[in-house]
């Protein structure tokens, strides 16, 4: 019986660390951090003008 017992929690504990993993993926691909910042988006010391978004 407690064999059966540490068996369930352990499952159930890895099952809820994968879905904590997978829920952070998510969220971050929905933020968009997970995609670098695109060159012409970027500000450089070269060019210290605004962006097209902070333009608009």
């Amino acid at each position: 019986m407690l064999i059966r017992q540490s068996l369930n929690f352990a499952a159930h504990f890895a099952a809820g660390i994968a879905i904590g993993a997978l829920a952070v993926a998510a969220w971050k691909g929905w933020r968009g951090e997970a995609q670098p910042v695109p060159v012409e988006l970027r500000r450089t010391k070269e060019s210290p003008g605004k962006t097209p978004r902070e333009e608009s």
